[in-house]
């Protein structure tokens, strides 16, 4: 699903958008074909942080979550800002301004360095609250979103974590030809979601990436 701020989103980004995220599990919930008890959320960079978000506020109703490189803290300093973010060759695109744009009435980067401040989980008060059982990966080398907010994340909470870390990745724990998307996709989300989902094998299918 798109993400707050993102694509058909009917919001921006906010400290209190994982609202939407709630709707989402209401939903899900509502329907008699989902087993409410066995419900997991995968986010990806920004999916990551409400992945993230979503483990702590939602932990009642969500069984695990998986977060492939979520920004935690310093990703949201606006000294990382300013020497990390701004002109990033790492991410596809224009990294700031599309950064702004995902937020409602950000239009400078001063804008952006106050809205950013105000996502941060240290800053929320979040980090360290009881969370659902989580799978973290991230890459060593990752430009985008700081190690350290990984290493802060796995040292937080009160359930152990499982953490997939690529020395030799970028973000989202990529590696040329050796970690791309779908590799990490089948070879260690999906094998860890069957386990903390605890799903029989006989439903689990092979022949998707």
């Amino acid at each position: 699903m798109d993400g707050p701020g993102t694509g058909q989103a009917p919001i921006k980004v906010s400290e209190n958008a994982d609202r939407m995220l709630s709707r989402v599990l209401d939903y899900l919930q509502s329907r008699p074909e989902v087993d409410k008890a066995k419900i997991a959320m995968h986010g990806v960079s920004w999916g990551a942080y409400w992945a993230t978000k979503m483990s702590i506020v939602e932990r009642a109703r969500l069984k695990a979550a998986s977060a492939q490189s979520p920004p935690v803290d310093k990703f949201f300093q606006r000294d990382f800002l300013m020497k990390s973010l701004l002109g990033n060759r790492e991410y596809l695109f224009d990294q700031v301004p599309a950064l702004m744009n995902i937020f409602e009435g950000v239009k400078t980067i001063d804008d952006l360095a106050t809205a950013l401040s105000k996502m941060s989980l240290v800053n929320q008060e979040q980090l360290g609250k009881p969370s659902t059982p989580m799978l973290i990966l991230a890459g060593v080398l990752d430009t985008q979103v700081p190690i350290s907010d990984i290493y802060l994340l796995l040292n937080s909470g009160d359930v152990p974590k499982d953490a997939w870390i690529n020395p030799q990745g970028g973000h989202l724990g990529r590696q040329v030809k050796v970690w791309p998307d779908p590799v990490i996709f089948r070879q260690v989300i999906i094998p860890w979601l069957v386990r903390a989902l605890e799903v029989p094998t006989d439903k689990v299918r092979t022949d998707k990436p």
